[in-house]
């Protein structure tokens, strides 16, 4: 990793410090301010769930 702060960043999936180059776009926010971001592997976790549950999400 490496030592510059600037390019650290925290998932706010499992709160674990990643370089900001390999966070992972996962949806957009509640209220349309963005998109959140999310470390590999909590994204590699998050598509797996929606790909065995694709008609128990809420498309509100």
């Amino acid at each position: 990793m490496t030592k510059d702060p600037s390019k650290i960043k925290r998932c706010p999936e499992c709160r674990r410090l990643v370089e900001a180059a390999t966070m992972r776009p996962l949806s957009r926010t509640r209220f349309g301010g963005g998109v959140r971001f999310a470390c590999p592997d909590c994204f590699k976790r998050v598509m797996m769930l929606r790909k065995a549950t694709p008609g128990a999400r809420s498309t509100k």
